[in-house]
């Protein structure tokens, strides 16, 4: 386990990379200013991903750019943020029964017929995708983190351990404690 970042780089040092990555933040946050989340909210989001990529970061072992890290970090607090809001926005839900209006009485379409499968199915499907979602939030950030790569973006384990700068068989160690959480909670 890494020493934590104060030991390794002492309090100066830390607010030093906050004061100088603050464009970082501002710059990420303005990715998702079309968001239902207002501009200062965003900013406040990525300055917490900014202080987690702060304490998450050993100069001494990792091998990226501690700007390349902190992106991904601010950018995934921003993600998170917006997830847990649309996920608690009772506006944002959606049955498979809701129905799109068209132009005419006659054009009604529910989204059940859009994905031309049986009703139940598809229910089955929108129901376990929720329960993941919810699964997800019981997971350690370095879980989440590593299932989102893994299974999000498509990483090789390989990728992900040198992106940590871990071996390989930690990554996979984190990931198979990962999917048997997940599966504990989508049993219940």
């Amino acid at each position: 386990m890494a020493k934590p970042v104060e030991k390794v780089m002492g309090r100066d040092l830390r607010e030093e990379l906050v004061e100088q990555h603050q464009r970082l933040v501002y710059f990420v946050a303005n990715q998702f200013r079309q968001s239902k989340m207002e501009w200062d909210d965003l900013v406040q989001i990525g300055f917490i991903g900014l202080i987690k990529a702060v304490d998450r970061y050993n100069p001494g072992i990792k091998k990226v750019k501690f700007s390349t890290f902190a992106f991904h970090y601010i950018r995934g607090e921003i993600l998170h943020e917006l997830r847990a809001l649309k996920r608690h926005n009772p506006a944002m839900e959606v049955s498979v029964e809701n129905v799109v209006e068209g132009g005419g009485e006659d054009d009604e379409i529910r989204l059940m017929d859009t994905l031309g499968t049986d009703p139940d199915e598809v229910e089955t499907t929108v129901s376990n995708r929720v329960a993941l979602e919810e699964s997800m939030a019981d997971l350690t950030d370095q879980e989440r983190e590593v299932i989102s790569f893994r299974f999000g973006k498509q990483w090789t384990q390989g990728e992900i351990a040198e992106l940590f700068d871990v071996p390989e068989k930690r990554i996979r160690v984190i990931e198979q404690k990962a999917i048997r959480k997940l599966r504990r909670q989508m049993v219940r």
